[in-house]
């Protein structure tokens, strides 16, 4: 990772384990499943008091420009809602070669949100992640009541039969040089590795 955003990485941790309005926090991206390298970014989840959202959230921005960063884009993701914000920052830090560019993604999520919203799927549908502070065991709590759900090996025969489907179709549409269905029927065959990933490695992050 680079060494001006591990900093600000660890800046933030540090403020937020401090701060009682939030309660815990996760690592999810490259990090967290340890394949991180100097090119990563960063995607940890803090999770705050309901009561508190608005007003954690309503700070962010002043808490990133407060690391000396000159802030290039702030970009919303298109699921926030009322429970869970993300913003894809793209900023440059202080003492950083001009024209460099590190992405920081910060999201933060409402208590509720992680006992039964999209905060749950977050922390256990990612795969592997880095508990990062756990101050009341929320996390530690909705991770042991929420294993990975099965796959039948029904389903593992069904998607087995369309991969075959579809590998007709792809050469079909190969052949008729139609470029669009052909995309078409390579997504869906990317969609079907995927979704036998899942069945094989339930604890790993197929998205």
């Amino acid at each position: 990772m680079n060494a001006h955003l591990k900093d600000i990485y660890e800046k933030t941790i540090d403020i937020y384990r401090d701060d009682p309005r939030v309660i815990g926090a996760w690592e999810f991206g490259s990090l967290g499943k340890g394949t991180g390298d100097e090119y990563s970014d960063v995607d940890p989840v803090f999770v705050v008091r309901d009561e508190a959202f608005d007003q954690v959230d309503s700070e962010l921005r002043t808490l990133f420009e407060g690391f000396s960063s000159k802030i290039a884009l702030w970009w919303p993701e298109g699921f926030n809602s009322a429970d869970i914000k993300n913003y894809a920052i793209l900023f440059s830090a202080a003492g950083q070669p001009a024209g460099d560019l590190l992405q920081y993604d910060m999201t933060i999520a409402k208590e509720s949100s992680v006992t039964s919203g999209f905060g749950k799927v977050l922390l256990t549908r990612s795969g592997n992640i880095e508990v990062l502070f756990d101050k009341t065991g929320l996390l530690e709590s909705v991770r042991k009541t929420n294993p990975p759900e099965p796959y039948s090996p029904e389903k593992l025969v069904w998607d087995i039969e369309r991969y075959w489907v579809y590998v007709y179709i792809h050469t079909k549409y190969l052949k008729r040089a139609d470029t669009f269905k052909l995309l078409y029927a390579q997504n869906t065959l990317f969609q079907n590795h995927l979704d036998i990933l899942r069945a094989l490695y339930p604890d790993g992050y197929w998205g």
